[in-house]
């Protein structure tokens, strides 16, 4: 099953797919929401999920089809290299990571091996997996958009995401959702760590 907002990408795919028999397109999702009630609906053996779609983000996402389908393998295909992406994908239950600009045949293989019960990460990707930088903890501003470090500021002052969001003119989804993205970048799973991260960089109270 293949959950991604880009029409022109869930093509791609099915033209890849079409030269292999063994692989068959059990439903396409364009939502994190739309995932979830197709995979109630429809069964497949491998979930191919893009991390950055509406609705529900990409962390939370993953631990709903954990919890829902505890045995269903997810092959994340993402645009995103950056280890912590990667970290976080496979930390939240993904089984596996590809990188959009990485060749077809990578990509099959990955679905078969996942599939098979096994793990897959992109050979483009190893690197920046197993041999992570050993500097210190990077600053807010070598991570985050200047739109993310205000919202992490705000967050981490206790103001509530709806106020935030009336307060920049955002939907609170758009807050939640950049909540998230920032909270993935930073490799922080929960709020907590989140409000410690922004005190050690003196953004919260500011």
């Amino acid at each position: 099953m293949i959950a991604d907002d880009h029409p022109m990408v869930r093509c791609g795919i099915r033209q890849v797919f079409a030269a292999y028999e063994d692989l068959r397109i059990t439903g396409e999702a364009s939502s994190g929401n739309e995932l979830l009630a197709l995979l109630k609906k429809e069964r497949c053996d491998v979930v191919l999920l893009d991390l950055s779609m509406p609705g529900v983000n990409g962390v939370e996402l993953l631990q709903e089809i954990g919890r829902q389908h505890e045995n269903l393998p997810v092959l994340v295909l993402s645009m995103h290299s950056e280890r912590q992406f990667v970290a976080s994908a496979i930390r939240n239950g993904a089984v596996g990571y590809v990188a959009k600009g990485s060749d077809p045949e990578i990509l099959v293989h990955a679905i078969r091996k996942v599939a098979g019960g096994g793990q897959f990460i992109d050979p483009s990707l190893v690197e920046v997996v197993v041999f992570p930088t050993t500097k210190q903890e990077r600053l807010p501003e070598e991570l985050l958009s200047m739109r993310e470090i205000q919202i992490l500021r705000m967050f981490s002052s206790g103001i509530p995401l709806g106020t935030i969001a009336q307060t920049l003119c955002l939907s609170p989804k758009t807050v939640s959702t950049y909540k998230a993205r920032l909270m993935e970048k930073l490799e922080i799973d929960n709020n907590a760590d989140l409000i410690r991260y922004a005190a050690r960089h003196r953004l919260a109270g500011n």
